[in-house]
């Protein structure tokens, strides 16, 4: 691995993600990493210095490995990387088939639709204070990078309100929201890179 960066260092820059979810895109950073190094041998720009979870990486006679939290990693073990990645960061969705517009457009024939994505930044708060709001496409593939938002200071928490405050990310913090929003949706967006 270079060392020729932080492992961090493009996650963390300004406008940097909330603190509360750094520890979250720390592991998901690490490993969509790993996963790039063992399925296609490279290296995201700027990301190959060993993190908090991805420790070791490098090739033998069985081809490239990643050590990924304590776990000797191959490619073939990239769909449960994947799989236990979405289990550790998405606490629940919400999929929204309509929305109605307010004011009614003259003319407006379709809806978007969305899903809702609870990040599970703190696993002993009741509340999941950040979520990516991801627009479907007629494929029901998302369309777009996903927004992270949270709530009001002042919004009731208990009810199942929108979180209507957008946070704005650095591009690798975005960059990475979607590749997290995209294992939901079997990560076809990280295959394909």
């Amino acid at each position: 691995m270079n060392d020729a960066t932080s492992g961090y260092e493009l996650l963390l820059r300004r406008p940097a993600p909330p603190p509360e979810t750094i520890p979250l895109l720390k592991r998901a950073w690490d490993a969509r990493r790993t996963e790039d190094w063992l399925l296609n041998g490279t290296w995201p720009e700027g990301r190959s210095a060993p993190g908090e979870h991805l420790t070791a990486a490098g090739t033998d006679r069985g081809g490239r490995w990643a050590v990924h939290d304590g776990e000797r990693l191959r490619a073939a073990d990239c769909e449960w990387l994947r799989h236990i990645t979405e289990v550790q960061a998405v606490r629940r969705t919400w999929w929204r088939t309509h929305w109605q517009s307010w004011p009614p457009r003259a003319g407006q024939t379709r809806e978007p639709r969305e899903v809702r994505i609870a990040l599970d930044c703190d696993p002993d708060s009741p509340v999941q204070m950040f979520q990516l709001y991801v627009a479907l496409a007629d494929d029901q593939m998302p369309l777009g990078a996903p927004e992270l938002r949270t709530f009001h200071p002042d919004a009731d928490t208990e009810m199942p309100t929108e979180a209507a405050v957008v946070i704005e990310t650095n591009p690798a913090a975005a960059d990475l929201l979607e590749w997290l929003a995209w294992l939901l949706f079997d990560g076809r967006r990280s295959a394909a890179r």
